[in-house]
């Protein structure tokens, strides 16, 4: 058996195993390379995005509590004035429909 391997083995030249498989070989090294540079770059990506959406949800919470602390006063005042507007309008159309 070990005969007909190295037998075998005198069949095809040794440089022709090792450019076939060197081929491949850098075939698969550049794949990895290229699957390596996309996965870091998508990781960097995925970093910024984050810090963009973490400094984004501050913003945020800053303008809700603008919002909630000094506006929603002026939103009373002008709620209030609305109403009173409508019932001066609804007491108008009254007063003339009477007539």
């Amino acid at each position: 058996m070990l005969a007909w391997l190295l037998a075998q083995q005198q069949v095809e030249p040794v440089s022709d195993t090792l450019v076939q498989y060197g081929a491949v070989g850098v075939l698969a090294l550049v794949g990895l390379g290229a699957a390596t540079v996309m996965w870091r770059r998508i990781s960097q990506i995925n970093d910024q995005e984050r810090a963009r959406a973490d400094r984004l949800e501050t913003e945020l919470l800053a303008l809700n509590k603008l919002i909630s602390s000094e506006l929603s006063g002026h939103l009373v005042r002008a709620t209030e004035a609305m109403r009173e507007v409508t019932d001066m309008l609804r007491h108008r159309d009254r007063d003339r429909g009477g007539r």
